[in-house]
């Protein structure tokens, strides 16, 4: 979904024509945008990140919602949470000790967004985020 918000000062037509411009570039750079939201998504959910990176998943735990052109700026931003379509994976990998072990990743109960704005190709900032536990 891509939402364009405007208002008086800022009319409709001026705010769509701008958005279109970049709008190819924004799509093209979501798998960047995600990888960015993984990373800061770390730092609140560690355990989560860690045993997703200690196998191979199927599917990417994090999914973009939306991409979004805010009043003040013509930089679009991604709305990340986690992916609704995301199932619990299993596989086996290897403790700090060496020992085999099977892992299970499954979404974390909390829920939260990351909201990141994008600056150029690959460069992106975040501009909110949040988690409800």
């Amino acid at each position: 979904m891509i939402y364009v918000e405007y208002d008086d000062s800022s009319p409709m037509p001026a705010r769509l024509a701008a958005a279109q411009a970049s709008i190819d570039q924004a799509i093209e750079d979501v798998d960047n945008a995600v990888a960015f939201a993984s990373n800061i998504s770390a730092q609140s959910f560690p355990d989560f990140w860690k045993n997703a990176s200690s196998i191979e998943l199927r599917e990417n735990p994090l999914a973009v919602f939306c991409i979004r052109y805010e009043l003040g700026t013509m930089l679009p931003s991604y709305d990340i949470w986690w992916n609704p379509w995301f199932k619990t994976q299993e596989g086996t990998a290897y403790s700090e000790e060496w020992i085999e072990e099977v892992v299970r990743v499954r979404l974390p109960e909390e829920d939260g967004c990351i909201s990141i704005l994008r600056r150029e190709q690959g460069k992106f900032e975040v501009l909110r985020q949040w988690v409800d536990g």
